[in-house]
């Protein structure tokens, strides 16, 4: 096992055992909240100091009216972690540990016990060419801005 990971557990262990915490009144923390009407999206991010520790996004977030509920967590302004409500039940059941560039990440499912299993293959695989795709073309948007600096960004 990690000798990091080793230090890390018992103290993990001791905070995972502490109450939780009823009246959050801590001047150290801040939050922000931005509504976006159009796309009927609250974000809420959360600063430890002057760094960010958590976004959490919910709302509507397409035409078709999919529920989106999801959250990352930060380390040195850098997302680390990011689960998703799928269902809207107010259960977290996907997991996604993000990589070094946008096409580096690794996903699980996280069952009603509890417990994390890896997504299946077939499904990550999918995933993941989706994402090559879509970063493909957030490139090619990215780069025409770039190119003529007075046009909208466009995806497509």
């Amino acid at each position: 096992m990690n000798k990091r990971l080793m230090l890390i557990l018992p103290c993990f262990a001791l905070v995972s055992c502490a109450s939780p915490v009823k009246n959050f009144n801590d001047k150290h923390i801040r939050v922000k909240i931005e509504k976006n009407q159009d796309r009927r999206v609250t974000i809420k991010t959360t600063y430890r100091d002057d760094k960010k520790i958590m976004t959490e996004m919910s709302g509507i977030l397409n035409s078709n009216m999919t529920p989106i509920n999801v959250r990352a967590l930060f380390l040195n302004n850098e997302e680390m972690y990011m689960e998703a409500d799928e269902d809207n039940d107010g259960f977290f059941e996907s997991i996604m540990i993000p990589g070094k560039n946008i096409n580096d990440f690794e996903m699980f499912i996280r069952n009603k016990d509890g417990s994390i299993v890896p997504v299946p293959t077939d499904q990550y695989k999918t995933m993941h060419q989706k994402s090559s795709e879509a970063t493909k073309k957030l490139q090619k948007a990215l780069n025409s801005c770039r190119e003529n600096p007075g046009d909208r960004l466009i995806i497509n």
